[in-house]
């Protein structure tokens, strides 16, 4: 347990330092591409998924959950209690957050360079909920699956995952900066 809380300490301290650092490059995207980075360092490490596990878990998901719908039928419990024993679940769920997080940072990411202040802010305020749930996801895998993963592999995503909406939060401080400053 302790060395769980070290690992997750240290590598949220040396992601943030990272992130912190891209602020003497005085533009606000630099935050956005730091976010990318550590999305990107999370989905390197998860393992890649065989295309007919995807295909199952997604069948057995919709029909537990059922289509478009989140609401959970209890009794499914079984079914789903079944679900969350496969070996590939935890590594499912944390690559479909990180495909929505990536998708919006990339819409973000890809605005003209003359994009208000404003529109940036707007396209990207759904983020920060997105990265919370990478995080939590990662730490459902960690608490999961941890002998897929090294002792390095577990601080380096702990690091990236913990340290998503901190960044974010400098993004948007670095916005209001500049609306201030004009």
């Amino acid at each position: 347990m302790m060395n769980k809380i070290l690992t997750i300490l240290m590598g949220t301290l040396l992601f943030v330092s990272s992130a912190f650092a891209a602020e003497n490059r005085n533009t606000c995207t630099s935050y956005l591409d730091e976010i990318a980075k550590n999305l990107s360092r999370i989905e390197n490490i998860i393992p890649n998924i065989p295309p007919e596990e995807i295909k199952f878990l997604e069948k057995e998901y919709g029909a537990i959950f059922g289509e478009g719908e989140k609401r959970f039928d209890s009794s499914k419990d079984k079914r789903f209690l079944t679900l969350l024993e496969r070996p590939y679940y935890f590594a499912w769920v944390l690559r479909e957050k990180l495909d929505k997080a990536k998708d919006l940072l990339g819409s973000n990411q890809n605005l003209p360079i003359d994009a208000t202040l404003k529109i940036q802010i707007r396209t990207s305020a759904y983020l920060p909920y997105l990265l919370a749930n990478v995080s939590t996801e990662w730490g459902k895998y960690t608490d999961n699956r941890s002998g897929d993963i090294t002792v390095k592999q577990a601080y380096e995503g702990t690091g990236a995952a913990t340290s998503l909406n901190g960044i974010y939060g400098r993004f948007i401080s670095c916005i209001a900066d500049k609306l201030d400053h004009r």
